[in-house]
């Protein structure tokens, strides 16, 4: 997410150099990500990407070894907007260069996480992950690369015009679960937006690597 953040919000912003009037705002960034502001902010500060006289006080109070709610008392900001200022401290920037390891974890953590949720928690849970990984790249099996967009029930791949809905989404889920996380390939899913749905499911740890 940070990453996709990052090419789309594009050169970094400094409130101490001129404004450039044509840079994307922090709004439109939240927007496009179906994100808060406060996280949008967080996470292009994580990237060294945004700094304003707000965020470079917070952090400086930080360094000084002030609690959180001191810097609030001192700043009179909220709790939340408190941490909207400060970097997140653990996090994998580039998804492609985490170790096998850590891939491993993390496909661990989200099938633990869905074994204690219901059926319609875990399409949630999974329509959120999609959200969250809309503008990343992806590559189908025939070597195409695409992003995509989530738009209220709907996913608009950059290299198709007609959209996958999230019925198909779930459809081909479920048929992923029939199959205990083995698809061969994408035509066993069954269902309309395969070739990209397949590359996506992969990246979350829903199809098993080979």
């Amino acid at each position: 997410l940070i990453e996709a953040i990052s090419e789309y919000f594009g050169a970094p912003f400094d409130d101490r150099e001129i404004a450039d009037n044509d840079h994307v705002s922090l709004r439109s960034t939240a927007e496009h990500f179906n994100i808060t502001i406060m996280k949008a902010r967080k996470l292009l500060i994580t990237a060294d990407l945004y700094s304003t006289s707000i965020s470079r006080n917070v952090q400086s109070l930080l360094m000084q070894g002030k609690s959180v709610p001191e810097i609030m008392k001192e700043t009179g900001l909220g709790r939340s907007s408190v941490h909207s200022y400060i970097p997140y401290q653990k996090v994998i920037y580039n998804m492609a260069d985490s170790s096998l390891e850590a891939e491993r974890q993390r496909q661990y953590r989200v099938r633990k996480t869905n074994r204690m949720l219901s059926d319609e928690e875990i399409e949630e849970h999974l329509w959120g992950q999609l959200v969250y990984l809309q503008g990343c790249v992806f590559t189908t099996s025939k070597g195409l690369d695409f992003t995509y967009k989530i738009k209220g029930r709907e996913m608009f791949i950059s290299r198709k015009d007609k959209s996958i809905t999230r019925a198909s989404v779930i459809k081909a889920y479920h048929k992923v679960q029939e199959l205990n996380g083995i698809v061969s390939g994408p035509k066993k899913l069954g269902t309309f937006g395969a070739s990209y749905l397949y590359p996506i499911f992969q990246r979350i740890g829903i199809i098993k690597s080979k």
